[in-house]
């Protein structure tokens, strides 16, 4: 004789409500969370790598700074990398070549945000020495500055790409 199978009344009522969950309003719903999951996920790894970066930043200005002023010598950055390591032994990026990487970006980043400030500098002095009536200044003194503040930001823009590559002094 066969033995018959009881069934938990629960385990019943989930598998028929999961057939009725199954519907066009629940797959839209579904759709949409996992689309908001994911989006989240890519937000908090943004936030992360913003304060990564941020982190990386004073990193690179404070070695700088304490490499010009402290005179620690030439060990500084190795003695640092194994400081670091050694008290946050599960976070990479503080080896000895990497805080030398985050000194070169601090300072390529920095010498070229001096630049663009003293780029706006110049377009700021030109558009402020323009009389406020003085609608119809001709074409060509326009034309003058513009060329003038390209060139300018073009040499910068060279001089810091050779400074990069390691062409320039």
């Amino acid at each position: 004789m066969k033995k018959s199978k009881t069934h938990d009344p629960k385990e019943i009522s989930f598998e028929s409500n999961q057939e009725n969950i199954i519907t066009s309003e629940y797959k839209n719903w579904i759709v949409d969370l996992k689309l908001r999951i994911r989006q989240s996920q890519i937000k908090a790894a943004v936030k992360v790598n913003t304060e990564l970066l941020r982190l990386y930043w004073q990193m690179g200005s404070e070695i700088v700074e304490k490499q010009k002023n402290a005179h620690w010598g030439d060990g500084f950055l190795k003695q640092l990398s194994n400081d670091l390591m050694s008290d946050f032994p599960d976070m990479k990026g503080f080896s000895y070549r990497n805080l030398r990487a985050i000194k070169q970006w601090f300072l390529f980043y920095y010498e070229s945000f001096i630049k663009w400030q003293q780029a706006a500098a110049i377009l700021e002095d030109t558009f402020l020495s323009i009389p406020w009536g003085a609608p119809s200044l001709d074409n060509a003194t326009l034309q003058r500055h513009q060329q003038g503040c390209l060139l300018y930001t073009a040499d910068s823009r060279e001089q810091l790409e050779q400074k990069r590559i390691g062409l320039a002094n």
